[in-house]
């Protein structure tokens, strides 16, 4: 399927229309299948691309909108992180890691 290309270069598939469904085929009949909707091979032509979601090779750079919130995250920040006795000390995460345990 050939795609039209963004002012970046990207391609982007065509908008679906109002009748076509979200509905993967595999969940299209009336037995469902056993296996993940992300395991099915049209999942993500079909399901990902009617919610706005497209894939990208890997090799391909991100777009410079998120390319940049990318570098962002990425830099180095001076605020201090909590001290070893603050996590310790934290029961909001002692609880999160108390869920993980099984008695």
């Amino acid at each position: 399927m050939a795609y039209n290309r963004d002012a970046d270069g990207y391609a982007v598939p065509p908008t679906p229309g109002p009748s076509d469904g979200s509905v993967a085929p595999s969940d299209a009949g009336s037995s469902r299948s056993s296996r993940a909707l992300v395991e099915d091979l049209y999942h993500r032509d079909q399901n990902l691309a009617a919610n706005g979601i497209y894939m990208r090779h890997r090799d391909e750079p991100f777009p410079e909108h998120i390319a940049s919130v990318v570098d962002t995250a990425r830099k180095k920040r001076d605020s201090p992180g909590p001290s070893p006795d603050d996590v310790y000390r934290d029961r909001a995460l002692g609880a999160l890691e108390m869920r993980g345990h099984s008695d």
